[in-house]
């Protein structure tokens, strides 16, 4: 029984949740610069890289300026942190991302060659998944 528990107990913990993260631009270098993260958080409110190695294509970042300028890429773990990946072929140095807890009032920073952007976080919903819509869908 006891073994039964403590497996429930490491699903329970281990478990991750596709969230929605908002961030705005805190500093002069990012004012006016919106960030929104889809991804995978564990119940320690951190990003899951076992999830967001298994499913790259559900953790994804998005920078948008004041004049709806997008830029775009996935977020992946590697040995050194979480590496932005823009888009396949890209030639331009990798992006780094700093991040602690996810949770609303906590910070984040996007490393560039030469700057660095940070963000506070305004807000962490749940994010729907195409398959939970799909399953709640009326049948065709």
């Amino acid at each position: 029984m006891t073994e039964t528990f403590l497996e429930l107990e490491r699903v329970w913990l281990n478990s991750a949740s596709l969230v929605n993260v908002s961030a705005m631009g805190c500093d002069p270098g990012s004012s006016g610069l919106e960030l929104e993260i889809d991804a995978f958080i564990g119940r320690d409110s951190r990003l899951n890289p076992d999830q967001c190695s298994r499913a790259s294509r559900k953790c994804r970042i998005a920078l948008r300026s004041e004049d709806d300028e997008v830029w775009a890429g996935a977020i992946v773990k590697c040995d050194e942190g979480w590496l932005i990946h823009r888009k396949a072929g890209d030639d331009d140095p990798a992006w780094w991302l700093d991040v602690q807890a996810v949770r609303p009032g906590g910070y984040l920073a996007i490393y560039q060659p030469g700057r660095v952007l940070r963000f506070q976080i305004v807000s962490v919903k749940a994010a729907v998944s195409r398959r939970a819509i799909n399953a709640t869908a009326p049948p065709r």
